[in-house]
């Protein structure tokens, strides 16, 4: 049956990561008709200086703006 694997940054609490489990598994549920006890859930959780976009770390002071460029500038 069906095995989710969530990656994101870490969770700021635990309740949160609970509750998306939770919201996760009731939505496959619904959907699919899966029995609970089948359905496996898990999150992966990576530091965010091990994780990019647009080829900058996400622990960079200016991720938010540089991750969206859509090309490198002069000199980088």
């Amino acid at each position: 049956m069906p095995i989710i694997k969530i990656t994101a940054w870490p969770f700021a609490n635990e309740k949160s990561a609970s509750l998306l489990i939770a919201d996760v598994t009731r939505v496959i549920h619904n959907q699919l008709g899966c029995p609970l006890d089948k359905i496996t859930v898990y999150i992966e959780e990576i530091s965010p200086s091990r994780w990019g976009d647009g080829g900058i770390a996400g622990d960079n002071p200016d991720f938010k703006v540089k991750s969206r460029r859509m090309c490198y500038e002069d000199g980088e």
